[in-house]
């Protein structure tokens, strides 16, 4: 739900700058083409309405994308930003999981979208091995393999941010990249 509204806020303010940004091509027909498959696709879902809302929140991202290549091609410095805020998110979402699989159960940050989680809940990701069965870590994210892509997606991000730094600049950037990279990865395993 939060990175839904994030994600919202960001194509809202894409929309109202997007007349002051330079005009660049964007790959309208294959994102036309992507949506209007996964529309088919919702429609002989058995579960319809489920599948419909899935289908609007695939669409916000694929607007997402949009803005983020135009944006990106007008200024590389909104890149590093947007690099930077999804290695953050990455952090705090590795740091949720981590404390899910070492408690086995939720953490209580319901408000934030993290899913009631307890080994003993049917429905919730769990390895089942002759210990028991323990829980994956999701995150705020409905599963744990959709915190796995995400936090893919961030582990992409920290390593562009790291090897597009200069000598010049301070160590403390790179110590703080690895860390990062390396909660991320933590974060990873724990899904």
């Amino acid at each position: 739900f939060a990175l839904d509204l994030f994600a919202t806020a960001i194509v809202g303010w894409w929309l109202a700058m997007r007349r002051r940004l330079a005009p660049v091509r964007l790959p309208m027909a294959s994102a036309v083409a992507f949506l209007a498959v996964a529309l088919l696709a919702a429609f002989v879902s058995p579960v319809r309405t489920v599948a419909l809302t899935q289908w609007v929140r695939l669409g916000l991202m694929v607007v997402l994308t949009l803005a983020f290549v135009q944006i990106g091609a007008n200024s590389r410095r909104w890149l590093v930003v947007v690099a930077g805020v999804v290695v953050v998110a990455g952090v705090a979402q590795a740091a949720i999981a981590i404390g899910q699989v070492t408690a086995q159960h939720d953490l209580g940050l319901l408000i934030l979208g993290e899913s009631r989680l307890a080994p003993d809940i049917p429905g919730v990701a769990k390895i089942d091995t002759p210990a028991g069965k323990f829980i994956r870590g999701s995150g705020t994210f409905p599963h744990p393999n959709i915190l796995a892509a995400f936090l893919a997606v961030a582990i992409r991000a920290g390593w562009w941010l790291f090897v597009r730094g200069s000598p010049s600049r301070t160590t403390w950037r790179a110590a703080g990249l690895l860390v990062a990279g390396a909660l991320l990865l933590a974060g990873l395993a724990a899904t």
